[in-house]
């Protein structure tokens, strides 16, 4: 009696994992089928729309072509009082604003012409923005200054006098570290050498910083994950496309 009650128990078990089985199946194509049949039917409707959309722009032109014809201007209505169709709302209701019939053919162009990958543009333009002969000099020139122009160094240029200074710094600085820092107290009109050596490092950061690439937050989650010289930022102020800061420079492809 107990095998018997055993086999029953197992082939009750059999038959409720071969019916899950089904269900599961049943799940899965009837999910699929939805999908393609939803595909299929807004394809549809946006056929339906862009050929009201043509039908009624054809007939506003008709009706601009007949309004010009002799005879049918505000002249011809003389004695005739037009009155308009009334139109009854409810209290409180407002008439509906216009809608754009263009909206739907205008939105989807503009998702066609900004679809592209945030990280192989960030990638093109890095490999376009190569670094120049003479923001390699620049760096060096920066490298030596920053090793130069240390702690130690300012704190005894910074208790000496002008005159001191400048003896001193031209015996310290190269060539092109001279340069660099007469044309720097041109621009600035200073010759303040503690603020020229914050200068050094910021502008060592900016040769040295990363690529930032600003992308709306629907996208964020499928950027590539942050390289060594690639960072993905979210901005709520975009929504297609990316805006691209680059040492220095901001190259926008967004709208």
């Amino acid at each position: 009696m107990l095998y018997i009650f055993i086999a029953v128990l197992l082939v009750l078990a059999a038959m409720n994992l071969f019916m899950l089985f089904v269900l599961r199946q049943m799940v899965r194509l009837t999910g699929k089928q939805v999908e393609r049949d939803a595909g299929r039917l807004f394809g549809m409707y946006d056929e339906l729309i862009e050929k009201r959309s043509r039908q009624l722009e054809e007939l506003e032109l008709e009706m601009e072509r007949i309004g010009r014809l002799p005879g049918l201007s505000g002249s011809a209505d003389t004695g005739a009082e037009k009155n308009p169709l009334p139109v009854q709302l409810s209290a409180g209701t407002k008439a509906a604003p216009y809608q754009d019939e263009s909206f739907s053919r205008t939105y989807r162009k503009i998702k066609t012409e900004f679809s592209f990958s945030p990280g192989q543009l960030a990638r093109a333009l890095k490999d376009q923005e190569e670094e120049s002969e003479a923001e390699k000099a620049l760096r060096q020139t920066l490298n030596s200054l920053e090793e130069l122009l240390d702690f130690d160094n300012l704190y005894r240029l910074s208790v000496l006098s002008s005159e001191q200074q400048e003896t001193l710094l031209k015996e310290l600085f190269s060539r092109e570290e001279a340069a660099l820092f007469h044309q720097w107290g041109q621009t600035q009109g200073s010759r303040d050498i503690v603020r020229f050596a914050d200068w050094v490092k910021a502008e060592k950061e900016r040769l040295d910083g990363k690529m930032t690439v600003q992308i709306p937050a629907s996208t964020l989650a499928a950027a590539p994950a942050d390289s060594g010289d690639i960072c993905y930022q979210e901005d709520s102020s975009i929504c297609e496309g990316a805006r691209i800061v680059y040492k220095g420079r901001m190259y926008d492809y967004s709208i």
